[in-house]
C-alpha cells in the first residue's frame, strides 16, 4: 500500500464518512451482506483513530486484522458465492464461510486473475494475505511478541509499541478501506464516489506501481472510461485487462 501521512488517513476518514451518508441498501442480500461489511469496516476503521489517538495501541491494531477480513469476505460474496448461498449465510442456516485461505483462493481464481498460470502459486489477494495476515494474527490473538510484551517497561505499565509499528498498520488498513471503498462504490455504479478514493492510494504523477496487489486491483477492477475508450482502440478487446483508473493510466501498462 501506499504510505498515508496522518494528515490523509484523517482525510480518508472524512471522506469515507461523507460517502456513506447518503447510500441506500437494496433488499438484494448480497447488497445487505456487502454494505453491512464495508460499514462494519469503517466502524472498525473510526475506532482504530480513536483508540490510536488516545495512545490505546493495542487495542487499535487488534482492529487490523478484522478490516480486512470484512473486505475479503464481502468480495467473497458479491464476485464468488451463489445468491443460494448467501441467503443462507445471511439467514444463519448450515451455509457458512470457508477457512480464510480459501475464500482468498476462490477470489483469486475467479474474479482477480482468471487467467493465472499453473507457475503461479498465488494471486494478488493471496499475496497480500501471505505478506500480512500472520502479522494481522499475531496482534488480534494477543501474541506475546506482538502484544504482551509490549505492555510493562522498568516495572510499569508503559506500552512500547513503536511509532513505526503504530503507523505501519494505521497505513495498512486506511489503504484497505481506501480499496474496499473504490470496490464497494464501484458495485453501486457510483463512479464519482468510487473517484475519491482512488487518488488516495495512485501513486502521484503516474510512478511506477510496484506494489503487486494494487497493480492487480487496478488491472481487475472495471472503469467506464476504460470501457468507453474500447470502443475506440481495438485492441482493448478484453474487459478482463481493463482499469478501475482512466485511460492514461491504463496505456501504462
Amino acid at each position: 500500500m501506499y504510505k498515508q501521512s496522518p494528515i490523509h488517513i484523517e482525510k480518508i476518514h472524512t471522506e469515507l464518512t461523507k460517502a456513506l451518508s447518503d447510500i441506500r441498501i437494496s433488499d438484494n442480500v448480497k447488497d445487505i451482506i456487502t454494505s453491512g461489511y464495508f460499514d462494519l469496516a469503517f466502524e472498525h476503521f473510526s475506532s482504530m483513530l480513536i483508540l490510536a489517538e488516545g495512545q490505546k495501541y493495542g487495542s487499535a491494531l487488534v482492529l487490523t486484522r478484522v478490516i480486512f477480513e470484512a473486505f475479503i469476505k464481502a468480495q467473497w460474496v458479491t464476485e464468488v458465492c451463489s445468491y443460494k448461498k448467501a441467503e443462507g449465510i445471511y439467514r444463519r442456516t448450515r451455509d457458512r464461510f470457508a477457512e480464510m485461505a480459501q475464500l482468498v483462493k476462490d477470489l483469486d481464481d475467479s474474479f482477480y486473475c482468471k487467467n493465472k498460470t499453473d507457475n503461479e502459486e498465488f494471486g494478488p489477494m493471496g499475496i497480500m494475505v501471505k505478506e500480512k495476515w500472520r502479522e494481522l494474527c499475531d496482534y488480534t490473538h494477543n501474541s506475546m511478541q506482538a502484544q504482551v510484551t509490549k505492555r510493562v517497561k522498568n516495572g510499569l505499565f508503559i506500552p512500547t509499541y513503536t511509532k513505526e509499528e503504530v503507523l505501519s498498520l494505521l497505513d495498512f488498513a486506511t489503504g484497505v478501506m481506501c480499496l474496499f471503498a473504490i470496490y464497494y462504490f464501484t458495485k453501486k455504479e457510483l463512479p464519482q464516489k468510487a473517484n475519491i478514493f482512488k487518488k488516495f492510494i495512485l501513486p502521484n504523477e503516474y510512478e511506477e506501481i510496484d506494489d503487486e496487489f494494487l497493480l492487480h486491483f487496478v488491472k481487475n477492477m472495471t472503469c467506464e472510461q476504460c470501457i468507453e475508450m474500447s470502443t475506440k482502440i481495438p485492441e482493448w478487446n478484453n474487459t478482463d485487462e481493463f482499469c478501475v483508473m482512466c485511460k492514461e493510466m491504463k496505456l501504462r501498462y
